[in-house]
This record gives structure tokens, C-alpha cells and sequence, in this order.
């Protein structure tokens, strides 16, 4: 009996030695930052989940873990957290933990273990360290484990099905995979370095649509002995989408347990459980990244004959041409397809085509009977860096355009699609059709201004003039309405929106802004008021659907449209979840459609696209209860907005989804602010060029219904009317564009093309129709080198900061307009120098003023390639040096060079008229005066005539066949009327 009993004692012993011991990180307190995310109830719910499975659990501080004597490998056997980010302090200790055979599980890591963090003085969470910019952002836990993060957005989300292997399989028994569902990813992969590579285990292994792998959603990383279980989706982990994963609780513990049995042993992974996923493994050719299963109609016409799917996808066709299918997924440099089209008997016929491309160089050629109808070079804008806060970035990303070309009446024959460029293009769709009933209305308008936004004051902009625009899009700052029963309640937020009222009589309500007394929650408020955003909390549905219904009984007689929020899928403007942004739109609306049921509706403006989250609003009804779908097509620095607009278009696409697009807030500062650092340096030419550039590029891809931000009559650097309510160079660009939609206009094919078959490069074309029988066309020549005259602003620099300057040999530091040099230790001199064009005849004075000099100073200027001293030996003064002998004539590219033996201080280097006042910029004519000859065809009523001239006046010729002789120069708008 004694021994029976003796066995017992020591089972149970054993197995309370083998039970895991799981410590839980306890946060205590969230954070306010908008960079990451850390959910002191997330590690509250996995530790009970843990806990209720009958793991022994223990909650360990930030502090406890950095102490190697309450926290050790000898301990605890698996330590959790939310993997992202991670307190500073406890990096060295958790990597010994995992050195002595301890298991970190990471959940919500997307890129796990990136972001240092620390606590502030009240327990809240903050980057480590703060300054410089993103030092806060660390490899040194992903190295520990073997691994590497690198920023490819080409390689980013690829991840399209989703399975569970062996190795997790007897964790999770019973549990389906994820098959045919995108998830987001970005590219965490083995270390480059053999010597620090790491070995990734999957545990539910991402494929994409090609078979080759994308970053795991659940893996394991192994280096040298040091583990770590890692989850990079929170929908594997938070439950936040059961109808796509609902077994999180399951997973959290399937996660825990398997960390236990690697610490014990029990589980060893082999070869044949690895997978490879080198840091520079290819990513995916344009549009193959995407399934090939919808195959949508595009609206509004009628299909003669189509190849592919317009879908987002090149998928469905095949890799060459074949019998069975003469168009393939690509067009290579030199290939020419031929289309067999039968015979085409209406005058409206037009072709589709919707492409790809991720190089300049090709060029989109279409040719029918003979003639030649589009003819484009086609041009890849660089959109990488930082944009719109936290968007996703457009770095390589794929730029996706619509091309819709007139063709008219055509006998059976082919249609030649051809690439004689240097670089290929692919194909989504080819359709040739016919319109079919109404077209879609163009819709050309502006953002309220920024400056009276928050308390409604009078803006100086010509009412005569805003009231023409098509929609102002505004909002009235609903976070200022008061406690419902309190007097004035209203009072400000009323202000607000009058002041909008009173400039344009078509406004878009942007329904933003929570009251305090309409939070979702206490305690969600103050974290937004941490984080200096407490207006973007999600309000409580309810609440605001009680004050939208009271907004629309006060003042819906005098609003057309409903914005619901603004960019809620970044932190900045909602401190939410995608579910949350979900269940308040589907609250908002029902509100709006019974108590104003001819508003429209529209989706609030994305900034740019995120496929997780569109897919959430997809699956929760949002865009089917939408009128429109509104995005922000801001593209980094760049006028790409073409790329955002074809990249959603893809999107919606691929999920069967035909809503019109409307972009509704993008724009160009006329001085640099914000993300729009320079250089270039801009001012409100810059800003008219970017914006011509930009519109051209979005409304020939097919947008028509467009809102750019935004008005000004303000100091707001965004603005196209200055505070005098004097338009800004940027406004006429508008200006010419908002004529597509006078009388009615809709938008119609057209074809351009060059008369003797060259392509066009940087030339975009669009049209209406007026319900009049007359037509609008706007030819956009802005991104043509050729057809733009140059405008050289001659130098002239103050030291707000160090736009156009470099330095070596030390450091530079620009202040409240002087810049402060100092010469590195083991330098004799620091050298500081920057480029400029002048022409001596009209600036014939260089002033420079040094306000301090320990120490003299030389400096030099660099003429036809020659350096020659000018001031040597200088000290701190105002020094004018003379360039009408120093100079030759005309315009000559010069170098200006200091070289400081010791600190200097320098107040200004400006190029000046002989009386010392600034000079004007000047122009140089354009290399092409008298245009590119090119032939325009429109959509014309057979037997009647039309006249065409420009709107400023310019008659032009017109062929028998219709076709418009256009002297190609710069933007031009052309009215095109029947003749009685």
C-alpha cells in the first residue's frame, strides 16, 4: 500500500513540474501614441483565457520582467505579450530568458518585437526613445531570433490563404483553415546574415495566390535555441471577425501550450516543419497578387466582346497568347496583340482597357481599321515617403489605370493593342462596348478652408465665385455641440457650419467630431485626451445618431450629402477599431435615409487604401449602404493620385463591387508643412503645377466626381485663396476643370492621339457632354517637359532651414533664419555649398551676410565647371560682390561654396537687382511654340455640324470625319458646340 501510494505522490509530483508555467505581461495602464498599439485588456483576456484552460498563469510588470531574480527561465517557462511593442528596459533580460530555454508568444505583432517603449510618469506607455525621429524603432529582439524587417510594399498583405500545419494541427484539432481571404502582412523574414539567420516554422502558413509563401500569420522563430511564438493577426487572437476565425480563445492557448512543450522538450521541430522566406525573394508582377474570381459589368455601358475579367486580377489569362486566347497577362516591349472584333455599327463605340504598369517606358498603343486612336508613354510616378500620417505608403506599388477610347463605327476586323516601348505592361480587361443610358455626372468641387473651420468666421472668397463650385465639402465640428438640454448647445458648431452655408449653397456634411458626453466610454476619452485627439474617440452610436437626427431636422433642407466620419482607418482622425467604425455607420445611416431619404451617403474618405480594413466594411454591409465610396488619394509627395484611385478600383473589383469612387479630399500646400518637407521647395506655382499634374493623371483613369483640398481664404497652407480672397495659381487649374460639369455634364469617351502615330507623353485628355448637345474638353499637357515653359526662380536663401544646402566635414544647423556651422574635431574646415541658376543681366548683386565668425572664411563660386575664390579671409559683416564682369551672359548653373575654419554663423545669400530689391522669377519659353499636331475625336450627332475653339478664343479646324485638329500646348479647355 505504501509503495502504490509513494507512485501516486510522485505522478502528481511530476505532473505539477511538468504543468507550464505561463507568465502574462500586465501593462497596467495603455498608451496614447498613435504609432502603436498596446490593450491592457488584450493581456487581461489572454491571460483569463489561459487560466480558465487550466494553465497555471502569473502577471508580471515590465518591471519584474527586466529583473533577472523575479523573472528567469527558471521560473517561468512561456512568457506573453502583446509583441509589437515592448518596454526597453526588459530587452536584455528576456533575451536570457530565451538563451536559459524560456518561450516568448507574441500576439498582435505584426512586425513583432519593433517598437521600445517606456513608461511615463502617470504608467502610461511612450517610444524609447522619443528623439530623434523613429529611434524608438529597433531590430535588436527580431536579430536576437534571427530575423530581419524590411519595408517592401510590394511584398506587404500578400498572404491569401491561410493553413494550419502539423506542427500546430494537434493543437487546434477541429479548426478549419482560411482559404481565399487576404490578410495583412508586412516582410519579417529569415536575417540576411548566415551567420544570425533564424528558422521560420510555420504554424498557420501563408501562401500566396502563386503557391510561394508570404510571411506566416502564426509561426515559430528559432535561433541558435531561442524561441519565440509569434502572431501577427489579430484575428487569430482577439476574435474580433468570428465569421472569419472563431477560435481565438482556442488559438491563445494552442500557443501557450506548444511554448510549454518546446521548453520541456516534448516538441521538436524538424527540417520538413521549416520553410524559407529570404529577406530578397521577388515579389508578385502587377496584378497577380489578387484572385481572378469576380467579373463585374462595368456600369453604364453595354459589352460587344470582352477579354479578361475586369476583376483586378490578370489571373484568368493566360501567361502567352494562345489560340484560344490572343490577349495574355502581359505585353511585352515590341509585342502587338490582335483582337478579332466584329463589325461595329454605332458611333459611340468605345474600348476599355484597364491595365497595370511598374516601370516607364511602355507605351499603351490602339489601332482599328488602320487609324491609330490612343498612343500614350506611359509614365511610373515615384509615390514613396510618408503621406497623409499613417497611411500605407505607395512605395512600389503598381500604378492601375482605366483607359476608355472612342473608336466609333468600325468594319469586322481587329483591334491592334501593341507595346512599342521599353517596358511591358499588363492586363486586367479589354472590353469594346457602347454606353448604355446615363452617363455619370461630373462633380468638380473644393474642401472648406481650415481657418474659420473651427469657429465660423467670415471668409473673404467672392461669393459670386463659390458658389459655383459643384460641393463644398465641410463639416461643423460636432465635438463642440453641447450636453443635450443645455441652451447653446449648438451654438458653435452651428457657427461653423454657416460660415460654409453662406459660400456655397451644395454642401457635404462631414458628420465628425465626438462630444465628450458621447463617448463610447470614461475611459476610452482619456486616452484619446492623452493623446491630444480626444474629438476622434468613437462616439457611443446611439448618442450620435440622436444629434445627426437633430442636425438634420435643423438644417437638412440645406445639406445634399452625408460624409459618415473622416479617414477612420488611421489613428489620427479615429481612435477606433474597423468593427467599431462598422457598427456606428450602420446606426448613423439608417437615421439619415429616414429623416432625409434624397441625401446621399457617402463612405467616409479613406486615407488611402487598406485591404483589412475595406474588407471588414465589405463584410459589415457598409458599401452596400453607401451612394458613394470615398477615398483620399493623397500619394506620399507625389501628384500620383492616379495610383491610389486604380489601387482601390482593383480592389473593389476583386470583391465584385461596382460603387462609384469619389475623391473627396486631396491637395498640394503652396509652402512646405506637414509631410511636405522640402525640397523641392515649394510656393503656389509648385502647388499649381503638382495639382494640374495630379488631376490630369486621376481624371483621366476615370474619376469624375473629385473635392481637393481645399478652399484657403485663410494663412492654411493647403489653400488656393489667400487671405484677401485672391485666387492662388493652384485655383485655376480647378477652375478649368469644374467647366466639365457646367450644364449638366456628364462624362463621355474621347480619343487623342498624335497626328503622325508618335506617342503622347505626359498628355491627358477628358471630356463631358452637356445635356445642350455641346461637349467640354479639357487637354492636360502638365507632366509634357516639351510643352511647359520653364520658370527659374533665382537663389535666394534665408535659413528657415537647409533646403538646397549640403555640408561636410561638420555639422549645420538651421534656426529662425540663420544657420549655425561648426567644424568637426578632426576637420580643418566645415564646407557648405548649394546650386542655383542666374543671369547676370538681371541680378547683378550677390549679398551675403555672416552675423558671426570665430574664425575667418573663404568663399567661392563655381563657374562653367571652373572654382574661383571670391571673399577670402572674411570675418563676421555684409559683404555685396558684383557679377556683371564675374559672370558671362545668360543664364549660367553656379555653385556657391563656404569653407569655415571655425563656427560660423550665417544670416543670408541672396542674388539681388542692382538696387538690392528681390528680383522676379523668369520664364523661358517652351521647346515645342507651336504645339504637337494632334487629332481629337469626340462622340458627335451624325448630320449635324460643330465648332470648336478654346475658351480663350482659338478657333480650330475640323476634319470631314469630325475629328478636331488640336495644336497640342499647354492645358487647354475646348468647347466643342453643334452648329445650327
Amino acid at each position: 500500500m505504501r509503495s502504490v501510494l509513494l507512485v501516486l505522490l510522485m505522478a502528481f509530483a511530476t505532473s505539477l513540474l511538468a504543468q507550464t508555467r505561463v507568465a502574462v505581461w500586465d501593462p497596467q495602464k495603455g498608451t496614447s501614441e498613435i504609432r502603436f498599439r498596446l490593450d491592457p485588456a488584450a493581456h487581461d483576456r489572454v491571460a483569463g483565457w489561459l487560466e480558465t484552460d487550466g494553465i497555471t498563469v502569473s502577471r508580471v510588470t515590465a518591471e519584474q520582467v527586466a529583473d533577472p531574480v523575479a523573472f528567469s527561465a527558471s521560473q517561468y517557462d512561456v512568457f506573453v505579450l502583446a509583441g509589437e511593442a515592448v518596454p526597453r528596459d526588459t530587452f536584455a533580460n528576456l533575451k536570457k530568458f530565451t538563451e536559459d530555454g524560456g518561450v516568448v508568444v507574441a500576439f498582435d505583432a505584426t512586425v513583432p518585437f519593433l517598437i521600445g517603449i517606456a513608461k511615463e510618469p502617470d504608467g502610461s506607455w511612450t517610444m524609447s526613445p522619443k528623439t530623434p525621429t523613429f529611434a524608438w524603432q529597433t531590430n535588436e529582439l527580431l536579430a536576437h531570433f534571427g530575423l530581419v524587417y524590411h519595408y517592401d510594399t510590394t511584398r506587404h498583405n500578400l498572404g491569401f490563404h491561410h493553413r494550419i500545419t502539423p506542427l500546430f494541427k494537434k493543437y487546434l484539432p477541429g479548426v478549419a483553415d482560411i482559404e481565399d481571404h487576404r490578410l495583412p502582412s508586412l516582410w519579417v523574414a529569415q536575417h540576411k546574415d548566415e551567420k544570425q539567420r533564424g528558422k521560420i516554422y510555420p504554424l498557420i502558413r501563408s501562401l500566396r495566390i502563386d503557391g510561394k509563401d508570404a510571411p506566416p500569420q502564426i509561426y515559430l522563430a528559432e535561433r541558435d535555441g531561442r524561441r519565440a511564438i509569434i502572431c501577427i493577426g489579430r484575428v487569430f487572437t482577439e476574435g474580433n471577425n468570428p465569421q472569419l476565425w472563431s477560435a481565438a480563445r482556442e488559438t491563445v492557448v494552442a500557443m501557450a501550450r506548444l511554448a510549454g512543450d518546446l521548453k520541456s522538450g516534448k516538441v521538436t521541430p524538424g527540417a520538413e516543419d521549416e520553410i524559407q522566406l529570404p529577406v530578397d525573394m521577388a515579389g508578385p508582377p502587377p496584378l497577380a497578387f489578387r484572385p481572378g474570381r469576380a467579373d463585374i459589368d462595368p456600369p453604364h455601358v453595354r459589352s460587344i466582346v470582352r477579354w479578361g475579367r475586369f476583376n483586378g486580377s490578370s489571373l484568368d489569362l493566360p501567361e502567352r497568347p494562345s489560340a484560344q486566347s490572343p490577349l495574355a497577362r502581359v505585353v511585352l516591349p515590341g509585342e502587338t496583340v490582335k483582337l478579332p472584333v466584329p463589325e461595329l455599327t454605332d458611333a459611340t463605340t468605345q474600348v476599355r482597357m484597364r491595365i497595370a504598369y511598374d516601370k516607364s517606358g511602355g507605351i499603351l498603343q490602339l489601332s482599328a481599321g488602320g487609324k491609330q486612336y490612343h498612343s500614350e508613354r506611359l509614365s511610373y510616378l515615384d509615390a514613396s515617403g510618408i503621406g497623409n500620417y499613417d497611411a500605407p505608403s505607395l512605395a512600389g506599388v503598381p500604378a492601375e489605370i482605366t483607359r476608355i477610347v472612342l473608336i466609333g463605327r468600325q468594319p469586322a476586323g481587329v483591334l491592334e493593342l501593341a507595346n512599342p516601348g521599353k517596358e511591358p505592361f499588363y492586363i486586367d480587361a479589354i472590353q469594346v462596348e457602347v454606353p448604355d443610358g446615363p452617363q455619370r455626372k461630373w462633380q468638380i468641387g473644393l474642401n472648406a478652408n481650415q481657418g474659420h473651420s473651427y469657429e465660423g468666421g467670415k471668409v473673404p472668397i467672392p461669393v459670386e465665385i463659390s458658389q459655383r463650385w459643384d460641393r463644398l465639402r465641410a463639416g461643423m465640428r460636432t465635438q463642440f455641440v453641447g450636453e443635450p438640454g443645455k441652451p447653446d448647445r449648438w451654438e458653435r458648431s452651428e457657427r461653423i457650419l454657416k460660415s460654409s452655408m453662406d459660400m456655397n449653397p451644395r454642401i457635404e456634411l462631414i458628420l465628425e467630431g465626438t462630444p465628450p458626453w458621447a463617448a463610447i466610454s470614461p475611459e476610452r476619452l482619456e486616452e484619446a485626451r492623452k493623446a491630444g485627439r480626444p474629438h476622434v474617440v468613437p462616439p457611443d452610436p446611439v448618442k450620435y445618431a440622436k444629434l445627426v437626427e437633430e442636425i438634420i431636422e435643423r438644417h437638412g433642407d440645406r445639406i445634399d450629402a452625408y460624409e459618415i466620419w473622416n479617414e477612420p482607418n488611421i489613428k489620427q482622425f479615429w481612435r477606433g477599431t474597423a468593427e467599431e467604425y462598422v457598427q456606428f455607420f450602420n446606426t448613423v445611416v439608417p437615421v439619415i435615409r429616414k429623416n432625409d431619404p434624397t441625401a446621399m451617403i457617402i463612405l467616409a474618405g479613406m486615407a488611402g487604401v487598406n485591404d483589412d480594413f475595406v474588407q471588414t466594411l465589405a463584410a459589415g454591409g457598409v458599401f452596400e449602404a453607401s451612394d458613394l465610396l470615398s477615398i483620399h488619394p493623397y500619394a506620399g509627395r507625389s501628384p500620383a493620385w492616379d495610383m491610389v484611385y486604380g489601387q482601390f478600383e482593383g480592389l473593389l473589383m476583386s470583391m465584385g463591387i461596382t460603387k462609384e469612387i469619389y475623391c473627396n479630399e486631396s491637395g498640394f500646400p503652396f509652402k512646405n508643412s506637414e509631410w511636405f518637407r522640402a525640397p523641392p521647395v515649394l510656393d503656389e506655382d509648385v502647388q499649381a503645377w503638382m495639382l494640374d499634374v495630379a488631376m490630369g493623371r486621376l481624371t483621366a483613369s476615370g474619376a469624375c466626381k473629385i473635392v481637393v483640398f481645399h478652399c484657403g481664404g485663410d494663412d492654411h497652407h493647403f489653400g488656393l485663396f489667400d487671405r484677401a480672397g485672391r485666387p492662388r495659381p493652384g485655383y485655376h487649374v480647378m477652375e478649368d476643370y469644374m467647366r466639365l460639369s457646367g450644364r449638366d455634364g456628364r462624362w463621355c469617351s474621347l480619343s487623342l492621339a498624335n497626328e503622325y502615330g508618335d506617342p503622347l507623353t505626359g498628355i491627358y485628355a477628358v471630356a463631358s457632354a452637356h445635356e445642350d448637345g455641346s461637349f467640354t474638353v479639357v487637354v492636360n499637357t502638365s507632366s509634357n517637359l516639351d510643352l511647359q515653359p520653364t520658370k527659374v526662380r533665382t537663389p535666394s536663401w534665408t535659413f528657415d532651414d537647409l533646403a538646397g544646402w549640403t555640408y561636410f566635414n561638420g555639422r549645420a544647423k538651421a534656426t529662425k533664419g540663420l544657420v549655425e556651422l561648426t567644424v568637426a574635431e578632426d576637420k580643418q574646415y566645415i564646407g557648405f555649398y548649394a546650386h542655383g541658376k542666374v543671369d547676370r543681366a538681371n541680378t547683378p548683386l550677390l549679398r551675403i551676410k555672416i552675423a558671426e565668425a570665430d574664425r575667418p572664411l573663404n568663399f567661392f563660386m563655381t563657374i562653367a565647371g571652373k572654382e574661383q575664390v571670391i571673399l577670402k579671409e572674411i570675418r563676421a559683416g555684409e559683404f555685396d560682390v558684383r557679377l556683371d564682369e564675374l559672370l558671362p551672359p545668360g543664364l549660367q548653373d553656379v555653385q556657391v561654396t563656404f569653407r569655415c575654419q571655425g563656427r560660423t554663423v550665417i544670416d543670408e545669400v541672396r542674388f539681388l537687382n542692382a538696387d538690392g530689391s528681390e528680383p522676379e522669377p523668369e520664364f523661358m519659353l517652351p521647346a515645342n511654340i507651336s504645339g504637337i499636331p494632334a487629332k481629337l475625336r469626340l462622340p458627335l450627332t451624325d448630320g449635324k455640324k460643330y465648332s470648336a475653339q478654346t475658351v480663350n478664343g482659338e478657333i480650330l479646324t475640323m476634319d470631314e470625319d469630325g475629328a478636331i485638329n488640336v495644336p497640342l500646348r499647354q492645358r487647354m479647355v475646348i468647347e466643342v458646340w453643334p452648329v445650327d
